[in-house]
């Protein structure tokens, strides 16, 4: 298992984003930039769970505990990634997406990635 993760890649920080990227891996989908830093249009800096930067392309993944914690939290994330989808962010999957369904998620991943390397999104 370690012999596949990318020379010199941080470590994922949860149980979701490990299995994202095996979800990824085992549809053959590239890997993605893992805690990627990002400048919003407003000069923030956030760091997003996994990027493909040079397509533009980036990927949060929201865990039973973001969901979890209350409204006031739920507004802060919608508002978040608002200033991410300015910023080009494209795909955001949830815990049940990732461990039920992640045939769908590679297939979301995958095209969307292919169109921004191509430049028509």
């Amino acid at each position: 298992m370690l012999e596949r993760r990318p020379q010199g890649a941080p470590r994922t920080e949860s149980d979701l984003e490990t299995q994202f990227l095996q979800c990824l891996r085992a549809a053959g989908v590239r890997e993605p930039v893992r805690q990627h830093r990002l400048r919003l249009t407003d000069g923030t800096m956030v760091r997003l769970d996994d990027a493909y930067p040079e397509e533009l392309l980036f990927v949060e993944l929201d865990g039973w505990a973001a969901t979890a914690v209350g409204q006031l939290s739920a507004r802060t994330g919608a508002a978040r990634t608002r200033s991410c989808c300015s910023a080009g962010a494209r795909c955001g999957f949830t815990w049940t997406d990732v461990v039920e369904k992640p045939e769908r998620v590679a297939a979301e991943v995958a095209p969307a990635l292919a169109e921004r390397a191509t430049g028509c999104a």
